[in-house]
């Protein structure tokens, strides 16, 4: 007779034991409280299972046997614990208070360490369980139902991606370049259970040597970094692309396994070979598995990525590197360059000064045989000379370190009145007007700061020659000395704004109809640099130019507002941030003028906080920025960027700020953006709002 169902597989196998043998009798004696129990969980098409009596003896259904492994269906009619042995010490009270208490238990991502495969593998796996007592007609327990659901490949899938997530790419410092690799080698360790050990190597494919570049997790008696054997060599040198290896051919034996947190040594290892430099040289990633790890498609891809990530990171150390020998190349020629321009400007000094001299003597009596005219105009050639001079001299000191500061405390006031009176009585085609001025202390050189006042009002004259007048402001803007020269002049194409700071450049379409060398700017702003200062301007063609620099105050009167740090919400003078819980964005609203470390430290809070609410998107607002924050663009495109999607950072909205030096920092660290992350610039708020909420 056949009494259950034998559409499974399940079902006929218990048709078919001997039950009489068993301590359970004939199915037909059987309670029918048992009965109706296993012919339930055999129509389940989840893991169901029953251990019945005193005796645990079992019975579950075809869902049930993955999670069994290479027992199978050889189960059935067992005893539990001779089943789960391996773990019975941490189910077995469990059990017993079902069935002797009619207790009910429930345990969501319950951790248990199984060997249901024919190697000797411990396995680490995760489930999901509810326990609860079968009842016979008088209340008691006869046995027990369990129904579990195994979720291993989802805790194990979230937990590697959590230390990939962490695994912020490191920051690369000149100053500790030979650690750069070991660090980032490093980030990769925080998950011993799924990455145990790790070695990187570098082969040179012309010789064929092997080097380890930086490894983790383990290390050998001797200290040193030889850890593969005789055999392990070859498979490195001849791998092509990815395999799976065993640990005892690829590594010596007698090696120390320090990170493993288990009593087994990692059985098992994958490679991944990497070229690169036009193939003169490849990488190749070595990574252990875990000891109590399955080796599935899901490990394999997270040992990609993981690989990935480290090659990544070296190719950006490798990159780094280049770019420091390039530049050490250009600098070195550079200093030939200046010690040439240095040496000349010195010698074209003294002749000068005398041609000068002779002039003058020359001018006194000039008026009795008619050659004043001649002789004055030769002194204004002389003085366009002796500036050019001085100008690459002081160009040739801001390349050596050697421009000189005296540095005092003084009313900036006073010098910005004594420059512009200075400047006005050289010229009668423009009137210099100091419509605003604020009174307030400074620290710096009274002089440098006179040449930048000089020089940014010479521009302004130089290149309004149909205009008659030239506007300066000086006022106090976020507790900041402001000052601005404003001239009415031919204006400059937006695309050149950018490079006007540059040595020697000049605009094409004026190159030839004013004089210049292109290296006022250049020092202006080298000179505002070493006062903590900036420099930026606005510009319309054809309408005129108004250039802006900023300088600390004496007293350090730019005080620090009350900082905000909440769950949800962060503000500092220079930024805040909500974490806007109904849209899953940051709202990110930078104010006033911005630096390097403003720029960091504002970075660093949004990275913190996107990773704390899990948010994909941010809306990050410049419309109140003020100037520029060029000095940041760089870092934050090549190093932030990629902090930021390694957190989970997907879409990135940015709103320019009316200030053209600051959108000209924005596209800066868009166009050296070293991320996937999906950016777009918007002139308005709105417009990047309705993105952000369509994507």
């Amino acid at each position: 007779m056949k009494y259950f169902n034998e559409a499974s597989r399940m079902g006929r196998l218990i048709n078919a034991y001997p039950w009489e043998k068993s301590c359970l009798g004939k199915i037909e004696d059987w309670p029918g409280n048992l009965r109706t129990s296993v012919s339930n969980i055999l129509e389940a098409q989840i893991p169901m299972y029953i251990a019945w009596g005193p005796d645990f003896i079992q019975f579950y259904n075809d869902a049930y046997i993955p999670i069994l492994g290479e027992k199978r269906e050889n189960e059935i009619g067992k005893s539990t614990w001779d089943t789960w042995k391996e773990i019975w010490d941490v189910i077995g009270p469990m059990f017993e208070s079902v069935l002797h208490e009619g207790k009910s238990h429930g345990f969501p991502g319950f951790n248990l360490f199984l060997r249901r495969r024919t190697t000797s593998l411990i396995e680490e796996t995760f489930f999901d369980f509810s326990y609860s007592p079968i009842r016979n007609d008088d209340g008691s327990a006869g046995g027990l139902f369990l129904s579990c659901l195994e979720t291993t490949d989802r805790v194990l899938h979230e937990r590697r991606m959590e230390t990939l997530a962490t695994a912020i790419p490191i920051h690369y410092e000149k100053e500790r370049s030979d650690q750069f690799l070991l660090e980032s080698h490093k980030q990769l360790s925080l998950s011993p259970k799924d990455l145990p050990f790790s070695l990187f190597i570098e082969q040179d494919l012309a010789s064929g040597h092997l080097r380890c570049l930086s490894s983790f997790g383990v290390r050998n008696g001797l200290g040193t970094q030889s850890f593969l054997s005789p055999e392990g060599v070859q498979i490195v040198k001849s791998i092509e692309t990815e395999e799976l290896f065993d640990t005892s051919l690829v590594l010596k034996s007698g090696l120390d396994f320090y990170l493993n947190p288990w009593e087994e040594q990692p059985r098992q290892c994958y490679l991944i070979a990497y070229s690169y430099n036009h193939y003169k040289k490849r990488n190749i990633v070595l990574m252990g598995l875990g000891a109590r790890a399955v080796f599935n498609d899901s490990y394999k891809q997270y040992l990609r990525l993981t690989g990935k990530y480290l090659q990544n990171q070296y190719e950006h150390f490798q990159m780094r590197k280049q770019e420091e020998e390039q530049l050490e190349a250009i600098k070195e020629l550079s200093i030939k360059k200046d010690e040439f321009i240095s040496v000349a400007s010195h010698e074209l000094k003294t002749p000068l000064t005398s041609a000068k001299a002779y002039l003058q003597l020359a001018a006194k009596t000039a008026s009795k045989d008619g050659n004043e005219k001649f002789i004055s105009g030769a002194l204004k050639q002389l003085d366009r000379l002796q500036k050019l001079t001085s100008d690459l001299l002081d160009v040739s000191k801001i390349n050596a370190g050697r421009l000189d500061y005296k540095m005092s405390e003084f009313d900036f006031n006073e010098v910005l009145e004594e420059a512009i009176a200075s400047y006005q009585s050289t010229i009668s085609s423009h009137t210099i007007e100091l419509i605003e001025k604020v009174h307030v202390k400074i620290e710096g050189d009274y002089q440098r700061l006179e040449q930048v006042i000089n020089n940014m009002i010479s521009n302004a004259v130089k290149y309004s020659p149909k205009a008659d007048k030239v506007l300066v402001r000086s006022s106090l803007i976020n507790d900041q000395l402001v000052v601005s020269v404003q001239d009415f002049g031919i204006g400059i194409p937006q695309d050149r704004i950018n490079r006007l700071f540059e040595r020697f450049y000049r605009i094409e379409e004026t190159a030839m109809h004013f004089q210049g060398m292109g290296l006022g700017l250049f020092i202006v702003a080298e000179i505002l640099g070493r006062h903590k200062g900036r420099f930026w301007l606005e510009s319309e063609q054809g309408k005129g130019s108004t250039f802006y620099f900023m300088l600390p105050l004496k007293d350090g009167s730019a005080k620090e507002a009350t900082v905000v740090d909440e769950v949800d919400f962060y503000s500092n003078r220079f930024i805040s941030i909500k974490a806007d819980g109904e849209q899953k964005w940051l709202y990110v609203d930078w104010k006033g003028f911005q630096n390097s470390e403003s720029v960091q430290r504002g970075c660093m809070k949004m990275l913190e906080l996107l990773k704390q609410h899990s948010f994909s998107k941010v809306l990050n607002d410049n419309t109140n920025v003020l100037g520029t924050w060029s000095d940041a663009a760089e870092w934050v495109g090549k190093d932030w960027f990629p902090m930021m999607e390694a957190a989970g950072l997907t879409h990135f909205a940015w709103v320019y700020s009316p200030s053209r030096f600051s959108q000209l920092s924005a596209d800066k660290s868009v166009n050296v953006l070293k991320a996937g992350v999906t950016t777009r610039l918007f002139n308005n708020l709105n417009a990047a709002a309705e993105w952000l909420k369509s994507v």
